[in-house]
């Protein structure tokens, strides 16, 4: 009888722990399409280390929903698959897809004034004389660039080394966590670790907003966030 009981109790207990150790309410795709948008308005450095803290957030709910599969109440993971069996993980392919291309758009630092823009001429040539250590202001630099690249006597193949990220630490860090399954416990109750809520743009001033090197976090977008957000 005491055996009985004891194995009852196990069962339910482990039943409420299986069940609350899922907080996530959105999907993998929802989450995916959320960092891909967030990444799409990075174009340089303010704005990079102005989103980095929101990158941060969505990036490890991406990254730890991805490897949560067990829960009684459904996983991001679950919920990504679609009811119709034909179109079943397009979504999810689609999404992730998506997202790999941004990611590897800003850690190439693309010089763009838009996240699917072509080469930004003006971007570039700042890019390339800031890759050879020339200082200066925006338009020293695009004079620089240009010069170097159209020098007659040494005609140069590459335009150097661009800084990943367009120079932010902030950004690289944010994206550099990489979630494994024993790093997201599933038998475990809930936190308010478990789904942070994504910050609001930094707002802080840029004194120097142009080239793709510059110090200083960002100014926000015109989203008009003006606090945390719940996902």
């Amino acid at each position: 009888m005491k055996q009985t009981i004891f194995a009852a109790s196990c069962a339910v207990l482990a039943t409420l722990m299986l069940s609350s150790c899922q907080k996530e309410n959105k999907s993998v795709v929802e989450l995916a399409r959320e960092l891909t948008t967030e990444l799409q308005a990075i174009t340089d450095l303010p704005t990079a280390n102005a989103h980095a803290a929101r990158v941060a957030v969505l990036n490890k709910r991406f990254e730890n929903a991805k490897v949560r599969v067990l829960a009684l109440n459904d996983t991001a993971l679950y919920r990504s698959a679609e009811s119709d069996s034909a179109s079943m993980g397009a979504d999810y392919a689609a999404a992730t897809k998506a997202l790999s291309r941004e990611v590897g758009r800003v850690r190439a630092s693309f010089p763009s004034a838009s996240s699917d823009g072509d080469v930004d001429k003006d971007r570039l040539f700042i890019a390339i004389a800031e890759a050879q250590g020339v200082k200066g202001t925006p338009d020293e630099l695009k004079e620089a660039g240009s010069r170097y690249m159209q020098d007659a006597n040494n005609p140069h193949a590459t335009p150097g080394d661009f800084p990943e990220y367009y120079g932010s630490e902030k950004l690289r860090d944010a994206l550099a966590y990489r979630a494994a399954v024993t790093q997201v416990n599933n038998m475990k109750f809930d936190s308010a670790e478990d789904v942070p809520a994504v910050p609001a743009v930094s707002q802080e001033p840029q004194d120097a907003p142009t080239g793709t090197t510059s110090d200083g976090d960002g100014e926000g977008d015109s989203s008009g966030d003006t606090g945390e957000e719940e996902l």
